[in-house]
């Protein structure tokens, strides 16, 4: 049984940071796509995940933009080969962190998890998607455009589900993000494709009421700059 204390601390110091050439760390950044929606992603070349190791595999990535709320946010995961109850995996930013995996299909009377090879999903929020299935009960997931609730287990046997994507919801996107992914138990070795991480954001409502003030503030200065005006056109 690995805590997540445990995952994260050892992410911090063993940081395999895949698609970094010539061993430099790779950052990807989020790019606004329109309406509000930012995506970052990763689609190669294929990554082993190292098996049985805690330290996994790790990418950063920077959102930029400042003053803006997240609405919504979805993680699309692909992953071929292995044995998915083998897998973990957590979305982190700041002081939150969503668990996406955590040995889908273990519970305490059965550790092993499902046997299943290969994922192809996308998870989202529940409050923002409700009746979504829960992921870690999900033997055989649809592939998108179907969504799935991340797993949210701290611990694969406690069903509280206290840390699923729904952690971010109403938080600052800007700054920095991890995105990990470990192989937990030996013997079965599972391949990463690809990923996407995709933030719907809006402003901030002190933005959106400063962009009122100035709005208001430049109508009621050109209806006196008209009055001015017509006064001078008058004498």
């Amino acid at each position: 049984m690995t805590s997540v204390t445990k995952l994260l601390g050892m992410t911090a110091t063993v940081m395999a940071l895949a698609g970094a050439p010539g061993g430099r760390a790779a950052l990807y950044e989020f790019l606004a796509t329109g309406g509000g929606h930012y995506t970052a992603s990763w689609s190669g070349p294929a990554q082993g995940i190292p098996d049985n190791d805690l330290s996994g595999v790790a990418f950063a990535l920077d959102f930029s933009a400042t003053g803006l709320r997240i609405t919504d946010i979805s993680v699309s995961i692909s992953i071929s080969g292995g044995w998915n109850g083998d897998l973990y995996a957590y979305l982190s930013h700041g002081s939150d962190y969503a668990i996406l995996l955590n040995r889908v299909g273990a519970v305490s009377a059965g550790a092993d998890g499902y046997s299943t090879s290969g994922l192809n999903i996308l998870l989202q929020p529940g409050s923002t998607h409700p009746g979504i299935a829960d992921i870690h009960l999900t033997q055989n997931p649809n592939a998108p455009p179907t969504g799935y609730a991340a797993d949210g287990r701290v611990d694969y046997t406690d069903p509280s589900r206290s840390q699923t994507l729904d952690v971010f919801q109403d938080r600052d996107p800007n700054g920095s993000w991890t995105l990990f992914f470990a192989d937990v138990s030996p013997v079965f070795g599972s391949t990463l494709r690809g990923w996407s991480l995709d933030i719907t954001a809006v402003p901030e409502p002190v933005n959106q009421a400063l962009g009122c003030f100035a709005g208001l503030f430049l109508l009621v200065t050109v209806v006196r700059c008209e009055r001015v005006r017509r006064l001078f056109r008058r004498s």
